[in-house]
């Protein structure tokens, strides 16, 4: 039977931006084998490729996702998101973007939180550096009363120091599973934020 607060169907929206460092189609590759390697599979992928990349295009069409959304190159992450809004079923939503390859237990775990906490509508994962794991990338945001994002484990080298922390103002975009109803009832994410304010 079911519990309250448990999330059974996933859906997860996958943004495929242009990155000038390294082709989107090599990220985006390595991010799709990783869901493919999740203990929890997701049940519904649609992904959004901004641009006209090729290489993005036929990963894409290969990818066996539900479906693929084109947007133009200069589509930020919040609109992207918000063109396949429409296409998520189930009980909750994964965000995650080309160069987010998640590790196999991520999305398990990130389900269990969501059902051991009832009233939580998003959780979010603690990132890593794609060539070093050994190096946090994100693990959750605050703001100085200014009113200026700060990143509490930016670049610090993951020991586990921060392992225990749950409750935080924010987070890095990338990889949070929210709550279908959650993220329907505040369409979205809010479009006139963008890079680290977006979580």
């Amino acid at each position: 039977s079911r519990t309250a607060g448990r999330a059974d169907a996933m859906s997860a929206i996958l943004v495929v931006r242009p990155d000038g460092r390294t082709p989107a189609a090599h990220h985006l590759r390595r991010t799709l084998a990783a869901l493919g390697e999740q203990t929890r599979r997701v049940d519904a992928l649609t992904i959004v490729a901004c641009g006209d990349d090729p290489g993005v295009a036929a990963v894409a069409a290969a990818s066996g996702a539900e479906s693929v959304i084109t947007a133009p190159a200069s589509t930020t992450f919040a609109a992207a998101t918000a063109m396949a809004t429409l296409r998520v079923t189930g009980d909750a939503v994964w965000l995650l973007a080309q160069d987010t390859a998640p590790e196999p237990e991520a999305l398990a775990r990130l389900v269990g939180a969501l059902e051991l906490g009832p009233s939580v509508a998003f959780v979010a994962p603690k990132l890593v550096r794609w060539d070093d794991r050994t190096s946090i990338v994100s693990l959750g945001v605050s703001m100085t009363g200014f009113g200026r994002t700060i990143e509490l484990a930016d670049d610090e080298l993951d020991q586990g120091q921060h392992d225990a922390r749950e409750d935080v103002l924010g987070s890095d975009i990338r990889g949070v599973l929210a709550r279908t109803d959650a993220w329907r009832s505040l369409g979205g994410l809010d479009r006139s934020l963008s890079g680290a304010d977006e979580g």
